[in-house]
């Protein structure tokens, strides 16, 4: 996101931000939320189960947001571009995910470095040609994009040749896939609405005022800040964390989740500095006024580092099997998100979505804290 911005392409890196979304939660919601419910899985045909599945379900979706696009092209004259772009990005995303998913799993350390190196080596070059390129075309930076995941899925897919081959080798029956659907609705209806009421705070942008440039250069600056965290560091601390969860070892895995939020807080510290630093630089503050500036500032600095605080552990209570937990956390943010978007404007309403975001990412660290305590605690019982 920092390229595009420095080199002038707001609309673009907007347009970027909004399919990007759609194809973020679409690819986690119809994968069944698999990056986070497959690293937990113990037994091998469940995890089969689980893969042929998702990637069904993945296909299916793409499918079907393409065609929700190119329909209205035929009846209307109006081509849903926003739907087309954001399907060209859900099928390669939703399978970089679930080739995380695999690597975390296999505790495969190589794999996942080298699967973000090929992704940081196509994307850098691909956005920097199409920032030099001499044209406002809105999808401009979504094309990369869509490039470099499909080149990094099929590396990932390339380098698990082997152990999907096995996977698919299983006898999947319906009776199989129901009931993993079943099992796992929780956490994909969870993936939803958490996507949702993160989109709030874009969604939220136009009503803010004078300070609309400044928020929204800040929420697609930590949101990039997010995606680095998620996609690249967070994998390392995953591993270990459901590798001790598979075997029991629930203190453990503890220490591993304490130790990934620390290091989170300090990695949040220095994005939500950057994050405020960029924002003065591309004078996106330039239309408020000077004691309102700094009322923006510090919402942005609040915001960008609670956001991303739990950004290395955004996947540990899914994976400890805390579905449910997640799913009510995700329901009752988006709940008070409305409520604000529904009464407040300008700052109060930035303001508001800032102590939102650093209530809920609290609770969330707070929730999966707790959600490891009592199952030791049941764990301590049956012995």
């Amino acid at each position: 996101m920092v390229l595009p911005i420095l080199f002038g392409r707001i609309d673009e890196v907007a347009f970027l931000v909004t399919v990007g979304a759609v194809a973020g939660v679409a690819s986690y919601t119809f994968t069944w939320s698999y990056a986070s419910v497959y690293p937990g899985i113990v037994e091998e045909r469940q995890a089969a189960v689980a893969t042929v599945t998702s990637a069904g379900l993945l296909v299916l979706a793409s499918a079907l947001m393409l065609i929700l696009g190119v329909i209205p092209t035929v009846l209307w004259q109006g081509l849903q571009r926003n739907m087309v772009w954001a399907a060209a990005l859900t099928l390669p995303l939703g399978l970089n995910l679930m080739i995380t998913g695999l690597f975390i799993r296999n505790r495969d350390y190589p794999a996942i470095a080298r699967l973000r190196l090929v992704s940081g080596g196509t994307n850098f070059p691909l956005i920097l040609v199409a920032c030099l390129l001499d044209t406002h075309y809105l999808p401009l930076l979504v094309i990369p994009t869509a490039l470099s995941f499909m080149l990094t899925a099929a590396w990932g897919l390339y380098r698990s040749r082997s152990e999907l081959r096995i996977q698919i080798g299983y006898t999947t029956r319906l009776v199989h896939v129901w009931q993993h659907l079943r099992r796992n609705l929780s956490a994909a209806m969870a993936a939803l609405l958490g996507g949702a009421a993160f989109q709030l705070v874009g969604v939220a942008t136009p009503l803010m005022g004078t300070a609309a440039n400044g928020w929204a250069v800040a929420v697609r600056l930590a949101g990039g800040f997010g995606t680095v965290s998620q996609q690249v560091l967070a994998p390392m601390f995953e591993t270990d964390f459901a590798h001790a969860l598979r075997s029991a070892e629930l203190t453990k895995a503890a220490s591993y989740q304490r130790r990934a939020y620390f290091l989170g807080l300090v990695y949040s510290a220095v994005c939500a500095f950057g994050v405020c630093v960029i924002v003065v630089l591309v004078n996106a503050d330039r239309a408020v006024a000077d004691i309102d500036r700094i009322v923006l500032l510090v919402s942005i600095a609040i915001f960008s580092f609670s956001i991303l605080s739990t950004s290395l552990l955004p996947r540990n209570l899914v994976i400890a099997g805390g579905q449910r937990r997640f799913f009510q956390w995700a329901a009752i943010k988006l709940v008070f998100g409305l409520a604000l978007l529904a009464t407040l404007r300008g700052l109060p309403l930035l303001m508001g979505l800032t102590i939102l975001e650093m209530l809920f990412q609290f609770a969330y660290y707070a929730v999966a804290a707790r959600h490891l305590v009592q199952l030791s605690r049941a764990k301590e019982y049956l012995t």
